[in-house]
């Protein structure tokens, strides 16, 4: 069952050390920051993901997919098998910190609140767990750990847990080590999240439309973070970045649709000031925003022109037209006495 199968992962990467036991808590004795978890509080699945270069990732809603409601189930039936581990407060007084075991406790959380008959504790709030001393940089790597041993984080929520880690003091190479990725890799998502924003960061780990590593690496190294960001996810037809047209050759057009949707948010973007486009071509554009598959990078240069030549036509189209349309939803504010700031 689903948390027997959690339960072979987690001990993998964890062990009970000696003198420690497993205790019962209750959720009321326990602080559970989804907000610090590494994995985004609102992504949640297993066997699936953004496999979109190196590394797999993942993403998936808790209430959304096939995963949690089964992974739900099975502790409803056969009750807990894997202890959460908990942080030991950190002032005198506080409540123990959820370290790992989020997505248990947020099963067992529902059960409670669905107030089910039975002798199962889950359905009275209770849990298993470990409690044990900690620093801040060994209760990140643990919860690193347990996420990446149950299935690779998305690289956004990764990049984000590299960063906290390294707030600790850890090196790349130590943190590579803890996390059971290559140097280079964790290197080169420790620079994008510095480089990214804050904001933009957020916005990256929160979307529900998939955004390459290599996208976001371009974005990093741009001044209008946001808006690019923006523009990309404007451009997604779904949650996997959208090759929603069939046939051997329907992500040329999958492509083409996205350049242009780009360009339309661009010119929007243009049209009240907030990005200025002037100065940037449509091929600088779909260079920098537009993630071809690796058919494309594959095939010889020959073929790669003509597709490349439509999706910029496509992308300049999508300015103009962006701006078209954000001049004249401007005019019509001003014709209805809208402001705003009042908005």
């Amino acid at each position: 069952m689903a948390d027997t199968k959690t339960a072979a992962a987690a001990k993998t990467v964890e062990a009970v050390l000696p003198g420690e036991q497993i205790v019962w808590l209750s959720l009321s004795d326990v602080d559970a920051d989804y907000g610090w978890n590494g994995r985004s509080g609102a992504w949640e699945k297993d066997d699936a993901g953004d496999k979109d270069d190196d590394e797999a990732g993942e993403k998936g809603d808790f209430s959304n997919n096939v995963s949690f409601p089964k992974f739900k189930s099975s502790i409803a039936v056969e009750g807990q098998d894997t202890p959460m581990f908990c942080r030991q407060p950190v002032k005198a007084g506080g409540k123990v910190r959820l370290v790992s075991g989020f997505r248990r406790h947020r099963a067992i959380a529902e059960l409670t609140s669905e107030k089910r008959e039975g002798s199962n504790p889950a359905f009275r709030g209770m849990f298993k767990a470990i409690v044990r001393e900690m620093t801040d940089g060994q209760a990140r790597a643990m919860n690193i750990r347990e996420n990446v041993a149950r299935s690779s984080l998305r690289k956004a929520d990764l990049a984000w847990s590299i960063l906290d880690l390294a707030k600790s003091g850890e090196t790349d190479s130590a943190i590579a080590l803890t996390i059971g990725k290559s140097q280079p890799y964790v290197s080169k998502l420790h620079t994008i999240g510095t480089k990214l924003q804050p904001k933009v960061l957020k916005m990256w780990r929160e979307s529900n439309h998939k955004v390459t590593v290599n996208q976001i690496e371009k974005i990093s190294e741009m001044q209008n973070q946001e808006e690019l960001l923006v523009a990309i996810l404007a451009g997604s037809d779904g949650e996997e970045g959208g090759e929603s047209t069939r046939g051997p050759d329907g992500w040329k057009v999958t492509k083409k649709k996205e350049a242009e949707k780009i360009g339309v948010m661009l010119g929007r973007l243009a049209a009240r000031d907030v990005i200025d486009v002037a100065g940037v071509s449509a091929d600088a554009i779909v260079d920098v925003l537009i993630e071809f598959p690796p058919k494309y990078y594959k095939s010889p240069p020959k073929d790669q022109k003509p597709v490349r030549n439509k999706c910029i036509k496509a992308c300049e189209k999508g300015v103009s037209d962006g701006i078209a349309l954000e001049k004249k939803a401007m005019a019509e504010e001003v014709g209805s006495g809208v402001d705003e700031e009042d908005e």
